[in-house]
């Protein structure tokens, strides 16, 4: 269960950041250095529309007619939607969870409702039982012996969650090779659409199989998502896997999925930040420019294929306008 989350939400970038802005404008220096990466994160943003197709086929070829004044809305994010987590101690998993979970939940539940009633408790949390879990060695016994999300809902007193939540990797760190080498991914296949694609699988398996059936109609949040689990690998640091994280915001975004935490802020690879010199990852560059330019109307900006995935959304602060 993921309540404890709802106090770890934060933006990308805060009030502070208008009069960090003029400090930095003053000196030329740093002025040049917010240029180029503002260019770098804008050519990331303009390449995500593509990043599939980087590889030659014929759907690449073909012309794509975009006519923004005739795009439906198809879905409003949360103000929020744009999130990170930051690291902290929490107990999670393990057999001791099974005879008593849903009941722990329920005692939870009525405890948040009565002492803190404006609390949202968000739950089950799960993780990986719709993309990395099968991939798993079967004699690794690393999926073994774990509570099962749908055996959790269904139990009675069934568990009650004011927002529907799960975790989502598609594939696991090579710190994690023990879990097999399916449950493995590589460098080169960053930008094929069957590695970006396995975020609409692993939503379709927590929310259609799931949420409609047990919590219908509850918003939903991704409350850990990053290129891996166990850390991320090598290449999460770089500037490859900023294409992840952007096709992975417009996606889901399209899905209506309300808030995306991307794990973490500055934590191993995958952090938004290097966790020793907190200095900016292209991840973070590129967050900042979503941020900056992508509200919370969604519109639909016609079907994604092999090779070219398209999102639109209007810009904030700025009626009419598109990207």
């Amino acid at each position: 269960m993921d309540s404890v989350q709802t106090t770890t939400t934060g933006q990308l970038v805060t009030d502070k950041d208008k009069a960090n802005a003029i400090a930095q404008d003053r000196n030329p220096a740093l002025a040049n250095r917010r240029r180029r990466l503002a260019k770098s994160a804008a050519l990331a943003f303009g390449i995500t529309l593509t990043c599939a197709g980087m590889a030659a086929s014929p759907a690449h070829d073909a012309a794509v007619s975009i006519a923004p004044q005739t795009m439906q809305r198809i879905a409003t994010v949360s103000p929020r939607y744009q999130s990170y987590n930051v690291e902290s101690a929490e107990v999670i998993g393990g057999n001791f969870w099974k005879p008593t979970v849903h009941a722990s939940i329920a005692v939870f539940r009525k405890f948040a409702k009565t002492t803190v009633p404006d609390m949202l408790t968000v739950g089950p949390g799960s993780v990986g039982e719709g993309v990395l879990m099968p991939k798993m060695a079967s004699g690794s016994g690393m999926a073994s012996g774990l509570v099962k999300t749908v055996d959790m809902l269904s139990a009675t007193p069934r568990p009650v969650f004011d927002v529907f939540s799960y975790h989502f990797y598609g594939a696991a760190s090579l710190r994690c090779a023990a879990m097999g080498a399916q449950s493995q991914t590589a460098a080169a296949d960053a930008l094929s659409d069957a590695w970006l694609d396995l975020t609409v699988k692993s939503h379709d398996f927590y929310v259609k199989g799931l949420r409609d059936r047990f919590e219908p109609g509850k918003p939903v949040w991704i409350t850990e998502t990053a290129d891996a689990a166990c850390g991320g690998n090598p290449w999460a640091a770089t500037f490859l896997d900023s294409f992840r994280y952007l096709n992975q915001m417009g996606r889901l975004a399209q899905l209506g999925v309300q808030i995306v935490f991307h794990n973490t802020l500055a934590s191993s690879e995958y952090g938004l930040l290097d966790s020793d010199t907190f200095e900016p990852r292209s991840s973070y560059r590129v967050a900042l420019l979503w941020h900056r330019l992508m509200g919370s109307t969604v519109l639909d900006a016609g079907p994604s294929r092999a090779g070219l995935h398209m999102y639109a959304q209007c810009t904030p602060g700025h009626p009419g306008g598109i990207i």
